[in-house]
């Protein structure tokens, strides 16, 4: 069975009149080598303590314009002058129904704002996932993402996806994943954004 889904591929993979089997062989290995990379990181996120973070240092956040799920436009420059949590999950991801609550809880005790954004959600997606979580998304302003084209212009890769920025608009830090190690350096750069 799996040589015939092989040769059905591998059949499907080679224009009539251009590619030889070698080539589109080649060709068709590259692309399941791709795939496997980008399972990998989203496995990566998944698990407890997330993918290995990326400090951008001090490269300004790209401003944005996002829906909120009440209908408001809010831009990322509305914040300016205060430590921001961009919160990127969806309901799909098991580990975001944690990150949720743990990051507003932590923006809370801390005194910055949390974003949540909504990735690949319209409002009644994000409004029904907020509300099936315990205690809701209290403290976050849940922002909508259809298009993904905010989660795109912080280079996400894997959900849940943490930027903090700092007063400036400085991106701080992103941590990727979920489990006390995340949560743990989500903390530290908020203190740090604090800090500054």
């Amino acid at each position: 069975m799996k040589t015939l889904l092989a040769a059905a591929l591998l059949a499907a993979a080679i224009p009539a009149s251009s590619q030889s089997v070698p080539d589109a062989f080649a060709a068709l290995s590259a692309q399941a080598a791709a795939a496997r990379s980008g399972f990998a990181r989203f496995q990566a996120a998944e698990a407890p303590g997330g993918a290995a973070d990326a400090a951008p240092g001090a490269a300004q956040a790209p401003d944005f314009s996002a829906q909120t799920v009440d209908g408001r436009t809010a831009f990322l420059s509305d914040y300016r002058g205060q430590v921001v949590v961009l919160d990127f999950w969806a309901p799909w991801s098991p580990a975001c129904r944690s990150t949720v609550p743990a990051r507003a809880a932590l923006a809370a005790a801390y005194g910055a704002t949390v974003l949540g954004v909504a990735v690949g959600q319209g409002a009644d997606a994000a409004r029904a996932f907020a509300a099936s979580l315990p205690g809701g998304a209290a403290g976050e302003t849940v922002l909508t993402d259809p298009d993904q084209s905010v989660f795109s212009a912080f280079h996400g890769q894997a959900l849940p996806l943490a930027v903090v920025v700092d007063r400036q608009g400085a991106v701080v830090a992103t941590v990727t994943g979920s489990g006390p190690d995340a949560e743990a350096r989500v903390e530290a750069a908020v203190r740090d954004a604090l800090a500054r």
